[in-house]
């Protein structure tokens, strides 16, 4: 039996620059007297909000509407069907693992996750499982993102040695319009697969938050394969002025799952349960020239 606890664990920053933040078009320019859309920006390649034709290694963003369209309840489907040279292996209908081998890996254009090859980043910060050394694939949750900026290239100048082959950055979710908006999602199909997920935004004033919860659970395709998750999301933001903006975040997500092993071999005991979770809380500026933040990651 494997059991294991993952958390990240950071000391409080200050960046210059806000590392991660929605952005989902520059602002209009004027031209002759003119508004003057600007095309679409990134911020994982520079740091700052930068125009996507601009970068100097391509980027693929995939917004929120389309993860939506994927109905899938972990990001990484809804980003292997529009990221080129994506792939992540899986141990069955649902569910992915925490191995590099034949369940869990995470692959872009020959590099690997968790291997010093590609890296995974939630609002900037790398996210770096210290018991197993890769990522676990179960824990990056679709209703916590709000869009993901993925480089197809060595990203090794601003993120270090562990994204030589590329980045991986979710933006958290956050409410982008005035009052209570309330989703829900159920889904069931073979194998006794469930899947039920509910999304709560709230914007009132200089007040905003998202709270989202999620489960999934099947009894597998073959005996002894079941798969059980749980996910549990919440950030709150409240704008002081103008320019400044404290925000606090938390995710937790749990995987309860079972390796039948090959069917020439079967496995007696193959029950893995992961538990992985992230707290932070910031304070950032922006003053159009100047932009900055102090964050605390635990």
């Amino acid at each position: 039996m494997k059991k294991g606890v993952l958390f990240l664990i950071s000391s409080c920053l200050y960046s210059a620059t806000c590392l991660a933040e929605e952005v989902p078009v520059a602002p209009a320019d004027t031209v002759n007297n003119r508004d003057v859309q600007l095309s679409e920006v990134v911020v994982m390649g520079s740091r700052v909000p930068v125009s996507q034709d601009l970068m100097p290694v391509p980027i693929t963003v995939v917004s929120r509407s389309v993860i939506e369209q994927s109905g899938e309840t972990t990001i990484l489907p809804a980003l292997m069907e529009r990221v080129p040279g994506l792939f992540v292996t899986s141990r069955g209908i649902m569910g992915y693992g925490v191995s590099t081998g034949s369940a869990g890996g995470i692959n872009m254009r020959g590099f690997l996750a968790g291997s010093g090859q590609v890296l995974i980043l939630i609002n900037g910060h790398p996210q770096y499982a210290t018991i197993y050394g890769h990522p676990v694939a179960d824990a990056y949750i679709a209703s916590d993102a709000q869009r993901v900026e993925v480089s197809r290239g060595a990203a090794s100048v601003l993120y270090g040695s562990n994204a030589m082959g590329g980045a991986i950055n979710i933006i958290t979710r956050q409410a982008t319009a005035d009052g209570n908006r309330l989703s829900a999602r159920l889904m069931g199909g073979s194998y006794g697969t469930q899947r039920y997920s509910l999304t709560d935004t709230y914007r009132n004033g200089r007040f905003s938050g998202v709270v989202s919860g999620n489960y999934d659970r099947t009894d597998g395709h073959r005996v002894n394969s079941e798969f059980e998750s749980f996910s549990f999301y919440g950030k709150a933001g409240y704008e002081l002025t103008e320019e400044w903006k404290v925000t606090g975040n938390v995710n937790i997500a749990k995987a309860n799952s079972i390796n039948p092993g090959t069917v020439s071999s079967p496995m007696l005991d193959g029950t893995a349960e992961v538990l992985r979770g992230m707290a932070g809380l910031s304070l950032e500026n922006n003053y159009g020239v100047t932009r900055g933040g102090v964050e605390c990651v635990l």
